[in-house]
Protein backbone atom coordinates (compact mmCIF):
# COMPACT_ATOMS: atom_id res chain seq x y z
CA UNK A 1 0.00 0.00 0.00
CA UNK A 2 1.20 3.52 -0.78
CA UNK A 3 1.65 5.82 2.23
CA UNK A 4 -1.35 8.15 2.57
CA UNK A 5 -3.42 6.25 -0.01
CA UNK A 6 -6.83 5.02 1.13
CA UNK A 7 -7.35 1.32 1.76
CA UNK A 8 -9.25 0.01 -1.27
CA UNK A 9 -11.50 -3.03 -1.39
CA UNK A 10 -12.64 -5.01 -4.42
CA UNK A 11 -16.33 -5.70 -4.90
CA UNK A 12 -16.42 -9.06 -3.10
CA UNK A 13 -14.49 -7.69 -0.11
CA UNK A 14 -16.65 -4.56 0.14
CA UNK A 15 -19.87 -6.58 -0.13
CA UNK A 16 -18.67 -8.91 2.62
CA UNK A 17 -17.84 -5.94 4.87
CA UNK A 18 -21.37 -4.57 4.36
CA UNK A 19 -22.92 -8.04 4.84
CA UNK A 20 -24.64 -7.85 1.44
CA UNK A 21 -24.18 -9.81 -1.77
CA UNK A 22 -22.00 -8.39 -4.57
CA UNK A 23 -25.07 -7.99 -6.79
CA UNK A 24 -26.71 -5.71 -4.19
CA UNK A 25 -23.50 -3.69 -4.00
CA UNK A 26 -23.52 -3.28 -7.80
CA UNK A 27 -27.14 -2.12 -7.65
CA UNK A 28 -26.27 0.45 -4.95
CA UNK A 29 -23.35 1.69 -7.05
CA UNK A 30 -25.44 2.00 -10.23
CA UNK A 31 -28.16 3.84 -8.27
CA UNK A 32 -25.54 6.32 -7.03
CA UNK A 33 -26.07 5.35 -3.38
CA UNK A 34 -22.48 4.38 -2.64
CA UNK A 35 -19.26 6.02 -3.78
CA UNK A 36 -16.64 4.05 -5.67
CA UNK A 37 -13.32 4.46 -7.45
CA UNK A 38 -12.41 3.29 -10.94
CA UNK A 39 -8.78 2.39 -11.50
CA UNK A 40 -8.27 1.25 -15.07
CA UNK A 41 -11.20 -1.05 -15.68
CA UNK A 42 -11.53 -2.15 -12.05
CA UNK A 43 -13.99 -0.83 -9.49
CA UNK A 44 -12.92 -0.41 -5.89
CA UNK A 45 -14.40 1.02 -2.70
CA UNK A 46 -12.49 2.95 -0.06
CA UNK A 47 -12.88 2.14 3.61
CA UNK A 48 -13.97 5.75 4.21
CA UNK A 49 -16.71 5.50 1.57
CA UNK A 50 -17.96 2.24 3.07
CA UNK A 51 -18.10 3.86 6.52
CA UNK A 52 -19.98 6.87 5.10
CA UNK A 53 -22.51 4.56 3.47
CA UNK A 54 -23.03 2.70 6.74
CA UNK A 55 -23.51 5.98 8.64
CA UNK A 56 -26.03 7.11 6.03
CA UNK A 57 -28.08 3.97 6.69
CA UNK A 58 -28.32 4.60 10.44
CA UNK A 59 -31.88 4.59 11.76
CA UNK A 60 -32.89 5.91 15.15
CA UNK A 61 -35.29 3.40 16.65
CA UNK A 62 -35.78 5.51 19.77
CA UNK A 63 -37.94 8.08 17.95
CA UNK A 64 -41.15 6.43 16.76
CA UNK A 65 -42.87 7.78 13.65
CA UNK A 66 -46.05 8.33 15.63
CA UNK A 67 -46.56 8.49 19.36
CA UNK A 68 -49.70 6.97 20.79
CA UNK A 69 -51.70 9.10 23.22
CA UNK A 70 -53.38 7.57 26.24
CA UNK A 71 -56.72 8.34 24.55
CA UNK A 72 -55.81 5.92 21.75
CA UNK A 73 -55.27 8.65 19.13
CA UNK A 74 -51.90 9.07 17.44
CA UNK A 75 -49.83 12.18 16.90
CA UNK A 76 -46.76 12.72 14.70
CA UNK A 77 -45.16 14.80 17.48
CA UNK A 78 -44.41 14.12 21.14
CA UNK A 79 -47.44 14.56 23.36
CA UNK A 80 -47.48 14.92 27.11
CA UNK A 81 -50.76 13.65 28.58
Amino acid sequence: MIDGAPQLYREAQAAQMLAICPRTLRQLRKAGKIAYIIIGSRIAYSGDDLRRYIEGQRQCASIPAQIRRSSGMTSPSPVID
